[in-house]
């Protein structure tokens, strides 16, 4: 390609498929939802309960929200949090915005302790013969305090670790 007639080109003009322009990827789909499947089938590995069609559409939406956050922090990593001249980049500011959101929709599907807790809490007020992906939660539960139990040392209380 060349910008002026008699020059030299500079490169050679950019084909289909091409990614010189892009930066993180948070904008490209087909950068972000490999990833954000892959999140979403390991969520539902750990999570029993969000197979439930009620949790689908948050737990689509907290994929991609992960997966983007992700890019754009391995974009962030590899060319650091300023520019040449120590201005902050606009790269920050969207990072900020989808952990953010990752935050909130994580919680909305039960995935950060605190909201898995409150899983539990109102799972637990449903009468048992409930559908089995309450049992799954149920059981989940007993194995992630069996789990805590285990990795405790031998004399230490638990409020101490």
């Amino acid at each position: 390609m060349t910008c002026r007639p008699g020059h030299a080109p500079r490169h050679p003009d950019f084909g289909p498929g091409n990614a010189e322009a892009e930066t993180h990827g948070a904008h490209r789909e087909r950068r972000w939802r490999p990833l954000a499947e892959e999140l979403a089938t390991e969520a539902l590995a750990v999570a029993p309960w969000l197979s439930r069609p009620a949790f689908r559409l948050a737990l689509e939406a907290w994929s991609v929200a992960e997966a983007k956050a992700r890019l754009v922090d391995r974009w962030l990593d590899e060319h650091g949090l300023l520019t040449a001249h120590g201005v902050p980049r606009p790269a920050n500011a969207l990072a900020d915005r989808l952990h953010a959101r990752a935050q909130s929709l994580r919680a909305q599907c039960g995935l950060d302790p605190t909201a898995f807790a409150r899983l539990l809490a109102t799972f637990s007020l449903v009468p048992d013969g409930a559908p089995d992906a309450l049992a799954a939660l149920r059981a989940e539960g007993a194995r992630l305090i069996a789990a805590r139990s285990a990795a405790l040392p031998s004399g230490v209380p638990e409020e101490a670790s």
